[in-house]
C-alpha cells in the first residue's frame, strides 16, 4: 500500500501543476487579448475541458489515496485490538 500511496501522491502533484499551468495559459490568453477568432475560442474551450479533466483526475487520486489510508487505519486498529487480546 505504501507504493500505491506514494504513487497516488505524486499524480496528485503532477496534477496539480498541470491545472496550474492551464489556468495561466487562459489568464494570459485572456491578458493578451487573444480570445477572438475560431482558432483562439476553440483552444481556449479545449483548455476549459483539459481543466476540468485535470481536476476531475486529482479529485479521483485524492479519493483513491484517502480511501487507501483509511483502509490503512481500519488495519492498524485490527492489529491493536488482537494485540490488546494477548496481553
Amino acid at each position: 500500500m505504501a507504493e500505491e500511496d506514494t504513487v497516488l501522491e505524486e499524480a496528485m502533484d503532477n496534477l496539480k501543476e498541470a491545472g496550474q499551468r492551464t489556468r495561466a495559459t487562459q489568464s494570459l490568453m485572456r491578458s493578451q487579448g487573444m480570445t477572438d477568432g475560431e482558432n483562439n475560442r476553440d483552444l481556449l474551450t479545449r483548455l476549459s475541458t483539459a481543466l476540468a479533466m485535470t481536476e476531475a483526475a486529482y479529485l479521483e487520486a485524492r479519493r483513491r489515496r484517502d480511501l487507501s489510508l483509511v483502509g490503512g487505519l481500519r488495519a492498524l486498529d485490527r492489529n491493536y485490538a488482537k494485540a490488546g487480546r494477548l496481553i
